[in-house]
């Protein structure tokens, strides 16, 4: 599977795009989720069972916070593997690791073609 290098910069371009779009609502709506959540509460105006009632205030919350937490968590799961599985790790690649992969798809492009190398191809998934 051939993949260019252009295609990997619009993926990190987009996952940073992603990272924040996340932070954007995290700090806006999530705090009025929340709080939206906490005043579906039942408290039957009842003095005497304050108590109780204050009790299972954050229930809901809790379970809001959940339901985040695990969705979120299998989001990070899915794109690790993506990585993992259609980009070789090159996300989590690091700069040796890079260009030691750069120099190896110029030299397999370079012979294919028997021409200079076509930039393009670096990125791809050549080498398995």
């Amino acid at each position: 599977m051939y993949m260019p290098l252009g295609s990997l910069k619009l993926l990190v371009g987009i996952g940073t795009g992603l990272h924040k779009c996340a932070n954007s609502i995290g700090t806006t709506i999530i705090a009025v989720l929340v709080g939206y959540v906490q005043d579906l509460t039942y408290h039957d105006g009842d003095a005497s069972d304050d108590t109780s009632d204050l009790r299972n205030q954050y229930d809901g919350v809790m379970i809001l916070y959940l339901c985040l937490g695990c969705g979120l968590t299998f989001l990070a799961v899915a794109l690790w593997w993506m990585d993992r599985r259609q980009l070789s790790g090159w996300l989590q690649a690091d700069k040796k690791d890079r260009e030691h992969r750069i120099e190896a798809i110029l030299a397999v492009s370079s012979d294919e073609k028997n021409q200079a190398p076509d930039l393009s191809t670096i990125g791809s998934q050549v080498l398995d």
